[in-house]
């Protein structure tokens, strides 16, 4: 199995419009809000076998949730005085959300990431690490949800 990002799609795409042998295409689109599978048998012709998707899974979820674990980390480190503020206060949410998707992007190729914020809310930097297993475990059942 392989995975392919924007530009590899395109010339995997060439690749699979050139004639050959019977091939078994697994086409996994994980966009924004939703999660679609395709499985595709190629000759010379495309023939869709079957697809699936849900609606309730998509990248967005990932964010939600290291963002949501993000917050209560620094609630926790502030003695929760700032829980209300930080989730109300849009542009430290943004930010909160900007930087977790930044280092969610880091995580298939390295073993942590670090979540840096210069001033989250009212002055106060913001420093957190995350690993892989972490992530995996927080979103364990959006893992598991996308195994069918």
């Amino acid at each position: 199995m392989r995975c392919h990002r924007g530009p590899e799609r395109r010339r995997h795409r060439v690749r699979l419009n050139k004639k050959g042998d019977k091939r078994n295409v697994l086409i996994f689109d994980l966009g924004s809000k939703t999660l679609d599978v395709s499985l595709i048998i190629e000759n010379d012709v495309f023939k869709v076998k079957a697809t699936a998707g849900g609606t309730h899974l998509g990248v967005e979820g990932f964010d939600n949730r290291l963002v949501e674990i993000t917050v209560r980390n620094f609630v926790h480190g502030y003695k929760y005085k700032h829980r209300e503020a930080i989730t109300e206060n849009q542009r430290a949410h943004r930010c909160l959300r900007i930087a977790c998707g930044c280092g969610k992007r880091t995580l298939p190729s390295a073993a942590q990431a670090y979540i840096e914020i210069n001033a989250l809310y009212d002055g106060i930097a913001f420093n957190a690490t995350v690993t892989r297993v972490r992530f995996e475990d927080i979103c364990g059942d959006y893992f598991d949800g996308s195994r069918g």
